[in-house]
């Protein structure tokens, strides 16, 4: 293992974790940072803030990753059903695995951001890049009129 990187399993980064874990713990029950610094042992608050946004970004991140996984495998099992028929020309088929497509691009990110230019309140065109996630470009478009 490179020096510096600790084993996901080392007693340190398990300690490291827990206290993670009981500083979240701490500031759901309403603790300040100052009480949680004080009650787990960092130096100062800017220790208990780091370990909450860590332990935060970490609870987020592993549900959304394991979504994300299941939505792809949903799709790619929909997408292998459909294939046959979409090769063989049934257009409804092609359709449904084109949204497929569109949806997993969606998901990943995959698709470029749309360039869009609308007027400023002077007059003057003000080009920005508008990267669609959730929502689809209808919605962008009355999001972009509202501006």
């Amino acid at each position: 293992m490179p020096r510096g990187v600790t084993s996901v399993t080392s007693p340190r980064r398990l300690r490291a974790l827990e206290r993670q874990r009981r500083a979240l713990e701490l500031r759901r029950s309403g603790a300040t940072l100052e009480d949680i610094a004080r009650t787990l042992g960092y130096r100062q608050r800017a220790g208990a803030y780091k370990a909450i946004a860590s332990g935060l970004q970490r609870t987020l991140r592993e549900p959304a990753e394991a979504l994300r996984n299941l939505e792809m495998e949903r799709l790619d099992r929909l997408q292998v059903a459909l294939w046959p028929r979409a090769v063989q020309g049934d257009v409804k088929a092609v359709d449904a695995i084109l949204r497929i497509m569109e949806r997993r691009a969606r998901l990943l990110g995959l698709d470029m951001p749309q360039r869009r230019e609308v007027a400023s309140p002077g007059g003057e065109p003000f080009t920005f890049a508008l990267k669609i996630h959730d929502t689809d470009a209808e919605d962008a478009e009355g999001i972009v009129g509202a501006l």
